[in-house]
């Protein structure tokens, strides 16, 4: 499935997904952030920046939203 279609349906549906850090600093890790309709959750792992692991996490948990929801 192309990951487009799938960020595109979630943002129009008010489900965002972002990184936050965990801690001030130059590059510091980040943690997953789901925004769904208003509802935060915050992930527990944490994750470099300049990994592109966290990218593709963030893709595959669109994707997941998508697909349930369709």
């Amino acid at each position: 499935m192309d990951y487009r279609k799938a960020i595109s349906w979630c943002l129009e549906n008010d489900i965002k997904i972002y990184v936050e850090p965990i801690r001030q600093g130059k590059r510091p890790p980040v943690i997953i952030v789901v925004n769904f309709k208003g509802r935060i959750k915050k992930g527990k792992i944490e994750y470099a920046q300049q990994n592109n692991l966290v990218w593709d996490k963030i893709n595959d948990i669109y994707n997941a939203y998508f697909d349930f929801y369709n």
